[in-house]
């Protein structure tokens, strides 16, 4: 008596499923597995790590043009956060460049890993700081950056806090709109 009840919410079950859990389980790699099939293989990065937590960030296969290299300790690895939960490492990578100390302004880049082990840029820009929240967090979370930037004379510092969040449509970071991401320090209105 009970058999033709079963049978009957079979179908609904299965329409439940369809219309809740399951259309929800798409895989957050896809936003990336896309950014990923649309970078050229030139274009994307391999890290090649060397002493300590300082890398080089090269197009794979070419660490004698790299950009970002770690040969003179100029470039390390600072966080290595799983941005969009697919069990691949991601990373954060700071660039000294010509800059030395903790108040100095230095490049960083985000970087999402791909399926193949190659990373794409999600990020480039000037911080003091740049950090991803601890697990757990959500798929792609904010990230939050400090700039501390020289104010008049006499070693004053004026700390600028900006919070970085995910375009999911360009697979990049973005700030606040108005600015620069690249350019730091500026007066303001410049």
């Amino acid at each position: 008596m009970t058999m033709p009840y079963v049978l009957r919410a079979a179908p609904l079950l299965a329409g439940l499923c369809l219309a809740t859990s399951c259309a929800a389980k798409q895989p957050v790699a896809d936003v990336l597995d896309r950014a990923c099939a649309a970078v050229s293989i030139d274009d994307r990065i391999e890290l090649l790590p060397l002493e300590g937590k300082h890398v080089s960030a090269c197009p794979p296969g070419d660490d004698e043009g790299c950009p970002y290299s770690g040969q003179q300790g100029k470039t390390s690895l600072s966080d290595t956060p799983d941005l969009n939960k697919d069990g691949r490492k991601d990373a954060i990578l700071t660039y000294f460049g010509s800059s030395y100390g903790d108040i100095d302004v230095t490049d960083k880049l985000v970087l999402a890993q791909c399926k193949d082990g190659t990373y794409i840029r999600l990020l480039e820009g000037k911080f003091t700081t740049l950090s991803a929240p601890a697990m757990p967090h959500a798929v792609w979370p904010e990230l939050e950056a400090t700039r501390n930037c020289p104010q008049g004379h006499g070693g004053a510092v004026r700390t600028e806090k900006i919070r970085l969040t995910f375009d999911s449509k360009a697979a990049q970071y973005r700030g606040p709109a108005g600015l620069n991401l690249v350019a730091a320090c500026q007066a303001q209105g410049d």
